[in-house]
C-alpha cells in the first residue's frame, strides 16, 4: 500500500513515523516478527528517501532499514519483502556514497543481488522491476560519471522499467524509464552516436508519466529536456529544430507555472529560447 501511495506522490514524514511507531509496538510483542520488522526496514528506507529530497541525513535511516532486513534474512534468506527492502536501501545508499565521492560498487552489487532475490520470488512485482531498474541506472550513471562504459546497466535499466510499466501504469515508473532514456541519449551523444531514438522514447515516457499526472514540475522539465535535445540534433543534422524548440518552451513553461521557484525549468527555458534566437 504504502508503494502505490508512493506512486502517486511523495509520504509525508509525519506518516512514516507513524508507521515505525506502530511496527515498534509489533516488535515489543515479538522482536523477531518478521512483518513489524519488514515494515520498520520500508518506513526507514522511505525516510532516508525523505530526508534524501529535503535536505536531511538519509545514512542514518538507511542503516536501520539495512538492520531490520539483516535480522530477517538471517532467518529467511529468500524472504521477498526483506530482499527487497534491502537491496533498495542498499542502492540508496549506493547514490548516497556516489555524490559523496565514496566507491559505490560494493553497495550497488547488494541492492541487485538483492532485488533480484525479490524479482525470483515475484517476478512481476512492479515495485521490485521499479527498483532494479533504478538500481541499474544509478549504477550506469556513476560508471558513466568516472569514465566508464554504461550501456550494458543502461539497458538493464530499460528492460526492468518497461516491464514494470507493463504491469502498472504509474508515473513514477513512467518517468524513472524516461530518466534512463535520456541518460542513454547523452552518452550516445558524447560518443558520437546517434541519440535520436532514445530521446524519442524518453519523450514517449515523460508524456505517459504526465497523462497520469500533469501536475508534476520535474517531469515537464525532464521532457522539455529531452525536447532541446531533440532539437540540437536536428539544428546540428541540418534539419528544422523549431518543432521539438517550439515544444521544449511549451514544457518549460508548464514547469515554471506549475513551480514558480523551480530553477531548473528557468535555466531550460533559458537555453530553448537561446537556440530559438
Amino acid at each position: 500500500a504504502l508503494e502505490r501511495a508512493v506512486s502517486q506522490g511523495q509520504p509525508a514524514e509525519a506518516e512514516l513515523q507513524k508507521l515505525l511507531e506502530a511496527a515498534a509496538k509489533a516488535r515489543e510483542a515479538d522482536p523477531e516478527n518478521a512483518d513489524a520488522l519488514n515494515r520498520t526496514a520500508r518506513a526507514y528506507w522511505r525516510l532516508a528517501e525523505h530526508y534524501q529530497r529535503t535536505g536531511g541525513d538519509p545514512v542514518p535511516p538507511i542503516q536501520q532499514a539495512v538492520a531490520a532486513s539483516e535480522r530477517i534474512l538471517k532467518a529467511h534468506p529468500q524472504d521477498s519483502q526483506a530482499n527487497f527492502h534491502m537491496g533498495s536501501a542498499l542502492s540508496r545508499l549506493a547514490e548516497v556514497e556516489s555524490l559523496r565521492g565514496a566507491d559505490p560498487e560494493s553497495s550497488y552489487r547488494g541492492a541487485i543481488e538483492h532485488l533480484g532475490r525479490s524479482l525470483e520470488a515475484e517476478p512481476d512485482h512492479p515495485f521490485v522491476l521499479n527498483n532494479l531498474g533504478l538500481a541499474y541506472w544509478r549504477r550506469g550513471q556513476h560508471r558513466m560519471g568516472v569514465g566508464q562504459d554504461p550501456t550494458e546497466d543502461l539497458e538493464r535499466a530499460a528492460h526492468y522499467l518497461q516491464r514494470a510499466s507493463s504491469v502498472l501504469l504509474a508515473p513514477v515508473i513512467s518517468q524513472n524509464r524516461g530518466n534512463v532514456h535520456t541518460t542513454q541519449a547523452m552518452y550516445e551523444q558524447e560518443h558520437g552516436k546517434d541519440p535520436t531514438a532514445s530521446l524519442e522514447k524518453a519523450v514517449q515516457a515523460y508524456e505517459a508519466a504526465l497523462k497520469l499526472n500533469p501536475k508534476e514540475a520535474v517531469v515537464w522539465s525532464n521532457l522539455a529536456s529531452a525536447q532541446f535535445l531533440l532539437g540540437e540534433r536536428a539544428y546540428e543534422t541540418g534539419g528544422d529544430p523549431r518543432p521539438h524548440l517550439k515544444e521544449a518552451e511549451a514544457s518549460c513553461l508548464k514547469a515554471t507555472g506549475l513551480n514558480p521557484k523551480y530553477a531548473s525549468g528557468y535555466n531550460n527555458l533559458s537555453n530553448v529560447r537561446q537556440l530559438l534566437g
